[in-house]
């Protein structure tokens, strides 16, 4: 073999290295294709996460159903961050958190900042933002 290809086979081999290292290092970059999903338990009162796609949510705390799902808001002007609504998918209801259930075709699709009162947004990934 000649120092070219030797060289080469070197080259690769420590490439290929750093890229295992890192890969086991990092773990897998979360897809963000399926965020996870924050939830309340009305048992207990503990907020847990699942992935959207799980079948039935289970409270990990008292290992009762929690169908309830909390939509987060994040505020464009001062980056308040908040629970605008909380849904029920299974009976088609929602609520302000605190308040009465209603038809989940009555909940709006924005809240106002509760601090100062400017546009919002929907949050996807709750726990981004929280790292």
């Amino acid at each position: 073999m000649n120092r070219g290809k030797i060289l080469s086979v070197a080259v690769a081999v420590v490439l290929l290295g750093t890229s295992a290292y890192l890969f086991a290092r990092n773990g897998r970059h979360r897809s963000t294709a399926n965020p996870p999903v924050p939830i309340v338990c009305e048992s207990c009162g503990k907020e847990f996460y699942i992935k959207s796609n799980d079948a039935e949510p289970i409270c990990p705390s008292c290992g009762k159903s929690a169908t309830v799902r909390r939509l987060y808001f994040r505020c464009t002007q001062c980056g308040h961050l908040f629970v605008a609504f909380e849904f029920d998918p299974e009976k088609q209801m929602a609520r302000e958190p605190g308040g009465g259930w209603y038809p989940r075709t009555e909940c709006p699709l924005d809240a106002p900042c509760p601090k100062c009162g400017a546009r919002t947004e929907y949050v996807s990934d709750v726990r981004k933002l929280r790292e």
